[in-house]
C-alpha cells in the first residue's frame, strides 16, 4: 500500500491520517457559536449566540453599531448545533457568568436582560446546575 499522500493514497479522497491510522469520517465542527462580549471600557459583559460563524461576524458589527461608545472584545465560548443544543450551551454560560440583569435579578453580572432558557427547558435539554 502506498503511503498517504502518494499516488493512490488517501489524499484528495476525504480520508485523513491521525497517528498513522486512516480515518474515513471526521466529525465537523458544529455550526452554532456561543460568545462572550466584553467591553474594554467597563460596561457589563454579555453572552450571546449566533447560528453560524458568518452570523457571528455580522453580530459583532451589530453590537458595535448599537453601542458606539464601547470597545468590544469577543471570545468564542463554545460551538453547538443550532437549536436546543445551542440554547443550552448559551444558558450554561449565562448561569456560570452571573446571570442576566433585570427586575428579578438586579445584581446580575451580565448585560443580558433575560435567560435563554427557563429552568424547566434547560433541565429537559440536559442542562446542569
Amino acid at each position: 500500500m502506498p503511503p498517504l499522500g502518494a499516488a493512490g493514497g488517501a489524499t484528495g479522497h476525504g480520508l485523513h491520517a491521525v497517528g498513522g491510522k486512516v480515518l474515513s469520517k471526521i466529525r465537523p465542527t458544529p455550526e452554532g457559536v456561543v460568545y462572550h462580549r466584553v467591553d474594554l471600557l467597563g460596561s457589563k459583559p454579555h453572552v450571546g449566540q449566533a447560528k453560524s460563524m458568518d452570523r457571528f461576524v455580522a453580530r459583532q458589527a451589530e453590537h458595535a453599531a448599537d453601542n458606539p461608545n464601547a470597545l468590544f472584545e469577543f471570545d468564542v465560548l463554545g460551538r453547538a448545533k443550532p437549536g436546543p443544543q445551542l440554547d443550552r450551551l448559551e444558558e450554561f454560560h449565562i448561569r456560570q457568568l452571573g446571570g442576566p440583569t433585570n427586575k428579578s435579578n438586579p445584581n446580575g453580572l451580565l448585560a443580558n436582560k433575560r435567560h435563554q432558557m427557563s429552568d424547566a427547558r434547560y433541565k429537559a435539554a440536559g442542562g446542569d446546575y
